[in-house]
């Protein structure tokens, strides 16, 4: 088993143990393996990468703010663990160059589409990244919300929901303009709330 393999199993079996993990469209999540799939998620909490890490099948690539990266430690860790540094703020054509290769790879990619944890836990305006990187790709989106009970502690419940995939040409994209990655972008969202609000219930 290698270094990836071996921290992905620990972190599932960790998780397990410290929280209620209950995962909703289970197969909508591990069906996209190998497809170059984008996994488009809210972003509450640090545990949100965990989480998804966790539950779904196989390697998982992620986008994380470059101050990650700052720690020599934590910086060779990130790397080993697939993830993308992103200058956020300061253009990041490396991190999309480097994700849309990945998709055309088949690999999966998972992006934090609002760019930054909500602290009120409402979802906030995405960013057009996500969204630039399903048409640079051609690559469909998965659709997840993650919630957590009122108060995280020991053994409180985290909901995955995972929609259905968005294909994608069902985003009409055609040259990539601002507005129709504004538009991509709000379908991405609507998608996510309806999965937070709609079919999951009132908030934890």
């Amino acid at each position: 088993m290698n270094f990836y393999n071996c921290v992905k199993s620990s972190v599932h079996f960790l998780l397990h143990i410290l929280y209620k993990v209950e995962v909703k469209g289970y197969n909508n999540l591990n069906n996209i393996q190998n497809k170059g799939t984008i996994i488009c998620c809210n972003h509450v909490s640090l545990i949100d990468p965990v989480a998804i890490l966790s539950e779904a099948k196989g390697k998982v690539n992620f986008l994380g703010k470059i101050e990650l990266f700052k720690n020599k430690l934590l910086s060779w860790l990130f790397k080993k663990m697939a993830v993308i540094p992103v200058n956020r703020g300061h253009g990041s054509s490396n991190a999309i160059k480097t994700s849309v290769d990945l998709l055309n790879k088949k690999e999966t990619l998972c992006i934090f589409p609002e760019g930054t944890r909500s602290k009120t836990k409402q979802l906030l305006p995405a960013k057009s990244g996500a969204a630039l990187i399903a048409f640079m790709a051609k690559a469909d989106v998965l659709p997840v919300s993650i919630k957590y009970e009122k108060y995280l502690f020991i053994r409180k419940k985290i909901v995955l929901n995972c929609g259905e995939v968005i294909k994608y040409n069902e985003f009409n994209f055609k040259e990539g303009m601002p507005g129709e990655l504004k538009a991509a972008s709000k379908m991405i969202m609507n998608h996510i709330a309806n999965l937070l609000y709609n079919q999951g219930g009132e908030e934890l």
